[in-house]
């Protein structure tokens, strides 16, 4: 399967929340043994809506919005090896430093892979999982989330999967089995 979304400042903004949403849902369900996050900028946006209390999957995460960081270290908690390549920009900072302070609060380092490269070379974005691979124009920020117009596209075919896989772990690092 492929779904291209086409976002706009005003149109489907939530299409692509929701389709991060149920993709890192499903994650948490039944995690992939690694996930890559590629984006040059990345902070730590809201992934999951659980303000109505609906998701039991982390430890006081009733009402509240869960982001990328927290929602990469359960999954790393629950067995998948996580790697976050993005670029030196000095605004990405904040991400990485919550990020590897959660990993290191869970004693999970050994799990985490970080890649950070010059700015002015890496452009690629992209999410990947076992079962499927998000790629577009769109950095993993509030701005990319919530502002800027977007092609995202998601693949669930076996071969793009892979494909997709390959090329991350050979580039990036990563298990993949």
């Amino acid at each position: 399967m492929n779904r291209v979304i086409y976002k706009a400042r005003d149109q489907a903004n939530q299409e692509v929340i929701r389709m991060l949403e149920a993709l890192f849902v499903a994650e948490l369900a039944s995690p992939s043994h690694c996930l890559w996050v590629v984006s040059p900028w990345i902070s730590d946006v809201p992934l999951i809506d659980n303000a109505t209390g609906d998701y039991d999957l982390f430890l006081d995460s009733d009402w509240r919005k869960i982001g990328l960081s927290e929602v990469l270290v359960e999954l790393c908690s629950r067995g998948s090896q996580i790697v976050v390549a993005t670029t030196d920009d000095p605004s990405n900072k904040p991400f990485l430093e919550t990020l590897r302070r959660l990993f290191y609060e869970r004693d999970l380092n050994d799990r985490l892979i970080v890649k950070v490269g010059p700015a002015s070379i890496e452009h690629r974005k992209l999410i990947a999982g076992n079962d499927f691979v998000v790629s577009g124009s769109m950095n993993f920020t509030f701005r990319g989330l919530f502002v800027r117009d977007e092609t995202i596209e998601l693949k669930t075919d076996p071969g793009d999967v892979e494909d997709a896989r390959l090329f991350l772990s050979n580039t990036y690092g990563g298990d993949l089995q």
